[in-house]
């Protein structure tokens, strides 16, 4: 969404500088005066806020209509640009990222000690195995 655009002076490195000599008739005779021009750009910006938002939902089966947000949140930045374009589309909808749960779930020790389900996980590395690498590397990863 647009907001505004801004001009800007920035100053440069340059400098530009003039003597002016002046004529006199009076007692203290001819003066000179330095002047001295400094160089300034100016730049328009264009100012665009951009907001996003995100979630993290889980739901059963194909129940979409049922499906409960774990996480979310929505923010907002504003983009300055030297452009009149706007740098991104004014709306854009990704495609969801759907994964399936069962292999993490099976993962879950759910045995009861003293009566108190633990949850604790059941995944775990072999590195006594000589094909065990880096984590990222592991074929149980």
């Amino acid at each position: 969404k647009f907001l505004e655009k801004k001009v800007i002076d920035v100053p440069m490195d340059r400098s530009y500088e003039e003597t002016v000599e002046t004529k006199s008739t009076g007692l203290l005779g001819n003066s000179k005066t330095k002047r001295v021009s400094k160089v300034v750009q100016h730049i328009e910006e264009w100012h665009y806020k951009v907001e996003t938002s995100w979630c993290v939902s889980i739901y059963s089966a194909a129940d979409v209509a049922q499906k409960r947000v774990l996480k979310s949140r929505v923010g907002s930045t504003t983009l300055i640009t030297q452009s009149k374009e706007m740098p991104l589309p004014e709306h854009k909808d990704h495609e969801p990222i759907e994964l399936s749960l069962t292999w993490l779930m099976q993962q879950i020790d759910k045995t009861p000690q003293d009566k108190t389900p633990q949850l604790t996980s059941n995944f775990r590395v072999n590195v006594e195995e000589n094909k065990t690498k880096t984590p990222r590397r592991n074929e149980a990863t």
